[in-house]
């Protein structure tokens, strides 16, 4: 798959620094601690007619590749005549079965034995070591990391020195609530129910047209565990980072849950491919690098100050060097009174 790509090759760290207190974290890393040496085989599959990505259940990655353990028991190419019924989601009925053509075709075989002489630093980075980097991040993906409606948790397959390690953190995304659709309207526009009586704008009309363009209504409700795809306005953005930021430690909790949820150890499709990732956080060497010393100009009540924990106040303090300005502008975005706006030019 990346036979034709350019692989670009990092400059190597020339040495470890020494400044600073050396210290012990935890990282949101957890190591595959048994990583298989067997080859593994990278097929292209076709699906015609197309279909949803809920139905592909091997190790897949929804759009053409799959990879399997052992050599799957035909030739080069194998082509399938399925009778299906497509699941058109979970509430909804079953559709009439439905005949695909399954085009499967083999690519390569992927040599693991290569990648571990790359996470042991004896040869370059290649194309196959690329594919088999992909396969292992489809294999982990197999299984659903959603959940409830607005957390989960995302992981990935990284390589580090000798070993190859699973990122594992925690998501959040967004739904929409379940609601009749007067008073989903009413949300969207930020207006009250009884103000719909009056009817709506043209230009309010269009802002309902797009915010209900990919909605499963039925009659007069909305569907409920949509997915809201949409872009955030700047207090949904505001809501959703302060739901989603977490201290450390707590952040740290839910990530051990996350791997409770993702269970590994029972994995069918891991198994398969003798992965076995181990159940602690990675341990990492750090260092607490000291604070720069800050500069201010002489006649400050405290000129030369190191900050505290990464912080620092600028009362009564001057910067070192000023600067004037030798042209502004103010551009308003929204409404603003025009007093306000003439106060700040002029002031």
């Amino acid at each position: 798959m990346f036979d034709n790509v350019k692989v670009t090759e990092f400059v190597k760290r020339p040495g470890l620094g020494r400044i600073g207190r050396p210290i012990s974290i935890r990282a949101s890393f957890f190591e595959i601690a048994s990583l298989t040496d067997s080859n593994i085989h990278h097929y292209d599959i076709i699906i015609k007619p197309q279909v949803s990505p809920t139905l592909n259940k091997p190790v897949f990655d929804s759009r053409h590749n799959t990879f399997a353990a052992r050599q799957l028991p035909f030739g080069d190419t194998a082509i399938y005549n399925i009778c299906l019924s497509e699941d058109a989601g979970f509430s909804a009925p079953l559709r009439p079965l439905r005949l695909f053509k399954v085009i499967t075709r083999k690519v390569a075989v992927i040599n693991m034995n290569e990648l571990h002489k790359f996470l042991d630093g004896k040869c370059k980075s290649s194309p196959t070591i690329l594919t088999g980097i992909m396969a292992l991040n489809v294999l982990i993906r197999q299984k659903s990391f959603l959940t409830c409606k607005t957390v989960g948790f995302r992981q990935s397959i990284r390589p580090t020195p000798g070993k190859m390690m699973i990122n594992v953190d925690v998501s959040a995304t967004a739904f929409y609530e379940s609601s009749d659709l007067v008073h989903m309207v009413a949300k969207i526009l930020e207006r009250n129910v009884n103000d719909l009586k009056g009817g709506i704008h043209d230009r309010d009309r269009l802002n309902l047209k797009k915010a209900l363009k990919y909605l499963k209504i039925r009659v007069t409700h909305c569907d409920d565990e949509q997915h809201y795809i949409r872009k955030f306005n700047e207090r949904q953005t505001a809501d959703m980072t302060k739901f989603s930021c977490l201290p450390p430690h707590i952040g740290a909790n839910k990530i051990k849950q996350g791997l409770d949820i993702l269970d590994y150890r029972q994995n069918e499709y891991m198994k398969q491919f003798d992965l076995i990732v181990s159940e602690e956080m990675a341990v990492v060497s750090a260092r607490i690098l000291p604070a720069p010393t800050i500069l201010f100009q002489p006649s400050s009540r405290t000129a030369v100050f190191v900050p505290e924990k990464g912080t620092w106040n600028l009362r009564d303090k001057k910067v070192a060097t000023g600067a004037t300005l030798g042209s502004w502008s103010c551009v308003v975005f929204g409404n603003f009174e025009t007093q306000a706006v003439q106060y700040l030019s002029e002031n």
